[in-house]
């Protein structure tokens, strides 16, 4: 992921990192477990990109893995709830992300 994408759980004081991210979930690493198939709310930090300003994408997910990783622990989310505004800015960002990924 770029560097600036984040996440941030209600709750936890750590910022995760993620590690993949499409328009239906996300995949990260954070420092303690969380339940599985527990709701989460959820805070995405997009970085600005392709003339977008960095946007904040705020919604509630169920956490479908958790393991724990190299690092930490990871963890998958799917995305249950979350505004349209922004889901599009997040299908912008998903988009935009994978279309740089496939010219570089």
């Amino acid at each position: 992921m770029p560097e600036g994408t984040g996440l941030r759980f209600a709750g936890l004081a750590d910022l995760a990192r993620v590690k993949d991210l499409s328009a239906s979930g996300v995949c990260c690493e954070t420092s303690r477990p969380l339940p599985l198939l527990s709701q989460v709310q959820v805070v995405l930090l997009l970085p600005a990109s392709a003339g977008r300003s960095p946007h904040e994408v705020a919604c509630t997910g169920a956490v479908v893995r958790c393991a724990r990783g190299a690092s930490g622990f990871e963890v998958a989310v799917f995305f249950t709830e979350m505004d349209d505004p922004d889901r599009a800015a997040l299908e912008a960002y998903v988009t935009s992300e994978s279309l740089a990924a496939r010219a570089g």
